[in-house]
């Protein structure tokens, strides 16, 4: 029988047997509210599909130095297809000198009507919402 690296004592100087994982969930930078293109379709409905505005890309920079002074290897890089969300992470991938891959089961709620609506201006637009 195999013994339990966990159950045994730690040696003076090795260090103990890493078992946990650790997942970052990182938003995408702000988006482009004033795009009007295409929007992407997929099993939950067209979503609303812009790119980031100018503070989002300099939110997926300054995000990109953060994680890079985080030492963050071994990693992967997963994102969903929309294009706020795939310019964000290829920002921190294409420094990182790796890849993302992308899985459409990322992809955000379809929100019907609020789809490309601020959250400001959906309160403002729904007095049922408290």
């Amino acid at each position: 029988m195999a013994s339990d690296p966990l159950a045994e004592e730690e040696e003076e100087g090795v260090c103990p047997l890493v078992t946990g994982r650790v997942l970052y969930l990182i938003r995408h930078g702000q988006s482009d509210f004033d795009w009007s293109g295409e929007r992407w379709a997929s099993a939950r409905g067209d979503q609303w599909n812009p790119p980031l505005s100018k503070q989002g890309q300099e939110q997926a920079t300054l995000l990109t130095k953060r994680l890079l002074v985080m030492d963050l290897e071994p990693f992967r890089v997963y994102s969903s297809p929309l294009q706020r969300a795939a310019e964000t992470a290829k920002a921190f991938a294409s420094e990182a000198g790796t890849e993302v891959t992308f899985d459409d089961e990322l992809v955000e709620a379809h929100i019907g009507g609020w789809e490309g609506k601020p959250f400001e201006e959906i309160i403002e637009s729904d007095p049922g919402i408290v």
